[in-house]
């Protein structure tokens, strides 16, 4: 069988080869049902267009580059990249991965050339942790040249993330809504040098614990304090094994909410009965056991906005977006209910390790 063409795809329909081709492109004035019925129809005869020969005509690649950066990984998901499938196969555009080292994403002589390197037409930045100054510099200085959208980081524009402040703000209210008043935050991660969603979802907690008249504290000590993993699950085991516990805890994400629930179950402490958890994740989080009460980033979100995002720079070198926050929604699970009038203390008390437990700023 030969190559399925733009004729083939006109006759099976029943419209000319023109009204295909304006389907196929997404322009013209095409109904939404003939349209859809022109793109199966084109799927179920296996058409693929001539990418050299569409170059040629538009100008364009019909490529769209995800670049991340070799020293720094950052999470690439699926949910990521099916939002970013979805999006481009409603535009007939393929997607690049481009892994690079930083000293290329700071080579002043490569970074100018890098979408004729890659043969796409801009960049979907996923490079989200210790970014490079001179990178953002170089990306900011060559902006007509270069169209790029950065994903998951914060900057002046042209950038889509998630509010993080928002998301810890609405997790602690959740358990303050619920009765709580000893609520923990509980992170492993020096927030100096992390991600910005790391101190943001910290913010967010003191901030709805101090609206609420609360003092917030940490659960195991200040963060970046330097102790292994025994100790520092000793020291969970300490404050929430004590008189005053906290009958809840925003943990900081996956990680820290698994501690969290092995440090529970240690001390026989029922998920959501006597201690409340809630975390971040990307997706609904369960494989404790148990389904965790969760602020659910909207991935797939991000990754089919960024690329409409991108396009519309692509279209207007000029044009300066201004940033994009996506709100994490609330996924109920069965780690969060009202706390007893009166928290049990647990388990034999340890040595209280110097700083466990204290208030935070």
């Amino acid at each position: 069988m030969g190559k399925t063409t733009l004729k083939d795809i006109a006759q099976r329909v029943g419209v000319t080869e023109m009204t295909v081709s304006a389907a196929l492109r997404n322009t013209g004035r095409i109904s939404a049902a003939m349209r859809r019925q022109i793109i199966e129809m084109a799927d179920k005869l296996g058409y693929r267009p001539n990418a050299a020969a569409r170059s040629i005509r538009s100008g364009r690649f019909g490529c769209l580059a995800l670049l991340v950066s070799r020293e720094h990984p950052t999470p690439v998901t699926t949910p990521l990249l099916a939002g970013m499938e979805d999006a481009m196969r409603a535009k007939n555009l393929h997607l690049l991965l481009s892994c690079l080292p930083d000293e290329k994403l700071v080579d002043q002589d490569y970074m100018p050339h890098i979408l004729r390197e890659s043969m796409a037409d801009g960049l979907l930045i996923k490079h989200d942790v210790n970014i490079p100054d001179a990178m953002v510099e170089l990306i900011e200085r060559h902006r007509i040249r270069i169209p790029a959208l950065w994903l998951n980081s914060k900057h002046k524009g042209n950038c889509i993330y998630f509010d993080e402040f928002r998301s810890g703000a609405v997790a602690t209210e959740h358990l303050i809504g619920l009765g709580h008043r000893r609520i923990a935050y509980y992170t492993h991660t020096d927030r100096r040098d992390a991600h910005y969603s790391i101190q943001d979802r910290f913010e967010g907690y003191c901030d709805a614990m101090r609206r609420a008249g609360l003092t917030p504290s940490w659960l195991d000590g200040p963060p970046g304090e330097a102790f292994e993993r025994r100790a520092r699950l000793e020291a969970i085991l300490e404050r929430l094994g004590g008189r005053e516990r906290p009958t809840a805890v925003v943990a900081e994400n996956e990680t820290t909410a698994r501690i969290v629930m092995l440090a529970a179950a240690r001390l026989q402490l029922a998920p959501a009965a006597d201690l409340s958890l809630i975390t971040f994740s990307d997706a609904p989080f369960d494989d404790c056991g148990i389904p965790i009460d969760t602020m659910a980033l909207p991935v797939a979100e991000m990754g089919s906005r960024s690329v409409n995002m991108l396009l519309q720079i692509i279209d207007d070198r000029a044009l300066r977006l201004p940033p994009v926050k996506l709100l994490p929604r609330r996924l109920d699970g069965e780690t969060c209910g009202p706390p007893k009038a009166r928290a049990r203390p647990v388990g034999p008390r340890r040595g209280r390790r110097a700083g466990a437990g204290t208030d935070a700023p």
